[in-house]
């Protein structure tokens, strides 16, 4: 059967969101009944459309505390390669990953930290670093869901 409408659509986003949201926190936000919110929440629970819901367990403190994102573009020097940078850079806990791409660019790092200093630390490296012919960090003003 799966999801009917708009409001089957708009119970689930909510629900994605907070899967512990209250029913008639839900019925206000849809403008139904909280016993019809139930019987869809029931409903799409039944025909497999809500297969089950998740605990988001906070293990990583480290990971989570990190407030502020970027991204770091790298160019090399003409004939570098970059499987000896990225063994350098593996001391910088602020580097979530690293992509190496084909085109004008030769590696783009994605990064968290919590301070300035942590990032310029980064961007300090690289402008010293002999193999590493141009960098430079992007920080994230904004995340769009």
């Amino acid at each position: 059967m799966g999801i009917k409408d708009n409001v089957d659509s708009q119970i689930i986003e909510l629900l994605k969101k907070n899967a512990r949201e209250k029913l008639s926190n839900i019925a206000r936000l849809v403008n139904r009944s909280r016993t019809s919110v139930e019987k869809r929440i029931e409903r799409l629970e039944a025909d497999g459309t809500i297969q089950g819901y998740n605990v988001i367990l906070n293990t990583d403190k480290e990971r989570s505390s990190k407030k502020l994102r970027g991204f770091v573009i790298v160019n090399h020097v003409d004939g570098s390669q970059c499987e000896q940078l990225l063994k350098e850079l593996e001391t910088f806990d602020i580097i979530k990953s690293k992509y190496s791409v084909y085109g004008d660019l030769d590696l783009i790092l994605e990064i968290s930290y919590d301070s300035l200093e942590e990032m310029m630390k980064l961007k300090y490296f690289l402008t010293e670093h002999p193999k590493v012919k141009s960098s430079s960090i992007s920080p994230v003003i904004k995340m769009w869901d």
